[in-house]
């Protein structure tokens, strides 16, 4: 943007700065929340432009997919993996924690990779695999040796995670295994709204924002029992009317329009 006093977004910076600010402080409070931990694939850097970027563009079926049953995701390396602990039907990686795991786009890995899947899946966390297992280990240092725990990792996996082979099976998939959204469509279509999820003290934050330039009216069912709920215009801070029934949520909202969602426990 030309950004100096005669350009016409400049009346407008102040506003927008405050409420990034303000938005940006809610979204840091407590510590981000997502059902879904996703194997990263091999990076492949991907030349696109950057301005005129459409809503939705560059967005893989995968993503949209699970977006569109509320559920939220976070992409895990494979590092990060290998290290993660499986207990009690919970995947920890780091400091944060996963219901569930989705892996897709795995040609080749280290036969410690699939060790640690096997023992998500032992744990009793759903796995749901799209697309074809890996054939061979990748790198070359004893790739015999390698490529014949790969098999022997594929073999069991073959029987422990939910394969599906269609990025429109994935979140079937997980919902049927048990995996609950924090905000969940009650439209058979699935939400067109965006959702970012943090847990904090009493209670969670949830930042829903509509992507497209067209106004959307959706409701969304609360998981669990909460106290109260109340809603945030990040534009103005100032509180809004909601419209509740029972644990359903009933939001409209404008082109580009976000709203953040208090629930108190």
């Amino acid at each position: 943007f030309d950004l100096q006093p005669d350009a016409s977004i400049w009346p407008e910076l102040p506003a927008l700065n405050r409420m990034a600010t303000r938005l940006g402080y809610a979204m840091s409070r407590g510590r981000a929340e997502a059902e879904v931990a996703w194997l990263y694939p091999e990076w492949k850097v991907q030349n696109f432009p950057n301005f005129g970027v459409e809503p939705g563009a560059f967005e893989s079926e995968t993503s949209k997919a699970l977006r569109a049953a509320g559920l939220t995701y976070t992409r895990v390396s494979r590092n990060a993996l290998r290290d993660a602990v499986a207990s009690d039907a919970s995947l920890r990686i780091g400091e944060a924690s996963f219901d569930a795991l989705v892996v897709s786009d795995v040609l080749a890995a280290d036969p410690s990779l699939l060790a640690s899947i096997q023992a998500a899946a032992d744990a009793g966390i759903p796995v749901v695999w799209l697309g074809d297992f890996p054939t061979r280990a990748d790198g070359l240092v004893d790739a015999s040796a390698r490529d014949a725990e790969v098999a022997m990792w594929v073999e069991s996996l073959e029987s422990s995670v939910d394969v599906v082979r269609e990025a429109s099976e994935v979140a079937p998939a997980l919902l049927s295994a048990g995996v609950v959204p924090s905000l969940a469509p009650l439209d058979e279509n699935g939400t067109q709204l965006s959702v970012a999820h943090r847990r904090v003290s009493g209670g969670e934050l949830h930042y829903v924002f509509n992507e497209s330039f067209v106004e959307r009216s959706e409701q969304l069912r609360v998981a669990g029992a909460f106290a109260r709920l109340t809603l945030f215009d990040p534009d103005t801070g100032e509180q809004l009317p909601t419209m509740l029934d029972g644990d359903v949520v009933a939001l409209t909202l404008g082109p580009a329009q976000g709203v953040v969602l208090y629930i108190e426990r």
